[in-house]
């Protein structure tokens, strides 16, 4: 609906773009309204949300989860819903799955596992652009897994960004 709303105000269209961004400012009201927050060992804040309320699992998946953290840091940009402290908390609950060594021992966002979820990480990445230390841990990551596309576009869209990679 970001996207959408974008292309209708690029094109002159006020309705349509009104009526996009009034859906992704709902969705993005839902979503912080089920993160709950939480402080780490470490004294940094991080966040835990639920995938559905449907599957009576208590926490997200980290593959699926990457959809939630583009679409926050998307909101974040258009300045919708989610501020600095959210992304500040997403990057701790990043910090939490992704191990220094570039493991991500967990399949849930909480710490536990599930079978057949998905681990995989590359939306998460984005986070890294304001926390060096993340994209160190990041490029860990794709420096022990190697197997993902997605990871080193994204990893390199953040490393540009960063002026670090021309």
């Amino acid at each position: 609906h970001l996207g959408l709303a974008a292309h209708h105000r690029k094109a002159g269209r006020t309705g349509p773009s009104a009526f996009h961004l009034d859906r992704a400012q709902r969705y993005a009201v839902l979503f912080r309204r089920v993160c709950s927050a939480h402080i780490g060992a470490d004294g940094q804040p991080y966040y835990l949300w639920p995938f559905a309320d449907y599957y009576e699992r208590h926490a997200d998946d980290v593959g699926h989860a990457n959809y939630n953290v583009l679409f926050a840091g998307a909101c974040h940009r258009e300045n919708m819903v989610f501020t600095a402290a959210d992304m500040a908390a997403f990057r701790g609950t990043f910090r939490r799955i992704l191990t220094g060594d570039g493991r991500v021992p967990h399949r849930m966002i909480d710490g536990t596992d599930l079978d057949n979820v998905s681990d995989c990480v590359h939306y998460w990445h984005l986070l890294d652009i304001d926390d060096p230390a993340l994209l160190a841990r990041s490029l860990a990551y794709y420096s022990r897994n190697r197997d993902s596309i997605l990871d080193l576009v994204t990893i390199g869209f953040v490393l540009h960004s960063l002026g670090r990679l021309v």
